[in-house]
């Protein structure tokens, strides 16, 4: 039996984070596992990743991680009672540890690391290790797996930030007025104390209209698929104005009744974030994770949207994959 690197909560997420709002910050999660894998792969792979199966509800049906075990535990308890018997039983990886080793060889036994998101992303970007596993994560189901990969390899990926974290209210002339009430609604569900916290840009439909615009005039049978963090009605409206143009998660909804032990959130975020990321171009979105996965993944060509869109050096891209 392998010893073990073991994963622990870094983001101090509440479980009705993960369990009961749409954002459960599932490739921030990623990014946490990305730092075990860094090490494991230093080692030979000599260890198993364990996680927590409270934390990582994605893994127990629907995707499987590379290297990568699943713990059963309560999830009812606190953080602290999920770590206590880890800690005893395994020793730390931390901060200083990481910061002051060279090789990251370490001896046969268990291991957990403890350290803070904001130095996850430091030091696997100073390692160029960023996402370095992620092109072994797919679905357990190998029928689920090839449906997805067939389906989407040849579209072009748009990534559509509109949820938790963006700043809409300085846009809600933007926004379409059928659905605005809705779309203040779906906020509320992150809280009213917390859009001051809020730092990125609502990027308007007119920068995504325009890109499919003008991707249709160089080849009017390309499709694309559409990946965002709203609800699906929040979003219908793109596939009004564009038709059978437009692939959304909705294309793979028949696929989620070969689950059954997994909330129906964490399934659909599986499918889309595995759906967008086999797209052959992905149009991603600032400060995501979401869509530096996608873009990873495949080693995929990607493109920023913003207000001030390169539009020659996408169709120049474009241009290059077709």
């Amino acid at each position: 039996m392998k010893n073990k690197l073991i994963w622990i909560d870094t983001l101090n997420k509440h479980m009705d984070e993960i369990y009961e709002i749409t954002d459960t910050g599932f490739c921030n999660r990623i990014r946490t596992w990305d730092i075990l894998y860094f090490l494991n792969s230093k080692n030979d792979f000599k260890f198993d990743i364990e996680m927590g199966e409270s934390w990582w509800p994605e893994l127990k049906e629907v995707l499987q991680f590379p290297n990568t075990v699943l713990r059963n535990e309560n999830i009812t308890l606190d953080r602290e009672k999920k770590i206590e018997n880890i800690i005893l039983d395994s020793q730390i990886i931390n901060e200083e540890f990481l910061s002051n080793t060279n090789d990251f060889k370490l001896q046969d036994k268990n291991y957990y690391v403890d350290v803070n998101y904001s130095f996850v992303s430091q030091f696997l970007g100073q390692n160029n290790a960023t996402n370095s596993g992620i092109s072994s994560i797919t679905f357990k189901d190998k029928n689920i797996k090839e449906i997805v990969e067939k389906q989407t390899k040849d579209l072009v990926g748009i990534h559509v930030r509109r949820g938790r974290g963006v700043k809409y209210k300085e846009k809600l002339d933007k926004i379409p007025k059928d659905i605005l009430e809705e779309y203040i609604k779906f906020h509320k569900q992150f809280g009213e104390d917390t859009y001051e916290y809020y730092m990125y840009d609502y990027v308007e439909d007119d920068v995504y209209f325009k890109i499919i615009d003008e991707t249709l005039k160089l080849n009017s049978n390309q499709k694309f698929y559409l990946s965002h963090d709203l609800s699906d009605d929040l979003m219908e409206y793109y596939e009004k104005k564009y038709g059978d143009k437009i692939i959304t998660r909705k294309n793979f909804y028949h696929l989620i009744d070969n689950f059954e032990k997994t909330n129906l959130n964490h399934i659909v975020d599986c499918i889309d974030l595995i759906s967008l990321s086999n797209t052959k171009l992905v149009i991603t979105s600032n400060h995501s994770t979401w869509s530096t996965f996608a873009s990873d993944y495949k080693s995929n060509k990607n493109i920023q949207a913003n207000s001030d869109f390169e539009m020659q050096k996408y169709l120049n891209l474009y241009k290059e994959i077709c």
